[in-house]
């Protein structure tokens, strides 16, 4: 699914088997217990994730924290991140790398793109936009797919709010620039109707 040197990753279909999601239930932190049902699934499905990647770098997590930022805690030596929308979630992990986000979005449809691209692009990405209108709703999904996976991967170092028009994405390269100078490299595998970026450095 994602070929990145140094990352572990799992995907998975939701919901997962009731059997499943009886088994993780207590995985979820506090402020999950009492979310809807739907919600509730799509966060153990992450975590679920989050497990089978770890052992693809021979770490057994038992548990998955988050401080009080709502970060995960990872095992000392493992950097990861989750994500999870509607109908899938993935997890990555890595014991190699300094900073790794990952995110999976649902491609965004034409009243999504007018909502949120001055939301979320820089003019330098407006201007790189294709002006085929199916084109444009992937890179639109794309660069905020990256941007929100590059939030995941330095937020834990920054410790700071991070802004959209902070980072700017060079669809190109798949290059992400924090404004500080920090520069990501990432990576992303279009399916069928989802995208999901993967950023590390």
């Amino acid at each position: 699914m994602l070929p990145v040197a140094g990352v572990s990753a799992r995907l998975c279909a939701l919901p997962l088997p009731l059997e499943v999601r009886a088994e993780y239930a207590r995985w979820l932190p506090d402020k999950w217990q009492n979310a809807v049902e739907k919600r509730k699934a799509q966060a153990i499905g992450a975590r679920w994730c989050a497990v089978a990647a770890a052992r693809g770098v021979s770490v057994e997590l038992t548990a998955l924290p988050l401080d009080e930022a709502g970060c995960p805690i990872w095992p000392a030596g493992l950097v990861g991140s989750l994500s999870h929308c509607e109908s899938k979630a993935v997890a990555v992990v890595s014991t190699t790398l300094k900073n790794l986000g990952v995110d999976v979005e649902e491609l965004f449809d034409q009243s999504k793109v007018e909502l949120l691209s001055d939301t979320v692009l820089t003019p330098r990405e407006k201007h790189s936009l294709s002006a085929d209108a199916d084109l444009a709703r992937w890179q639109l999904t794309t660069i905020f797919s990256l941007k929100e996976a590059a939030y995941k991967a330095l937020f834990p170092e920054l410790r700071v709010f991070i802004d959209f028009h902070q980072l700017e994405v060079d669809l190109d390269q798949l290059h992400i620039t924090h404004e500080s100078g920090h520069r990501l490299q990432g990576h992303v595998s279009q399916q069928v109707g989802h995208v999901i970026s993967v950023v590390y450095r």
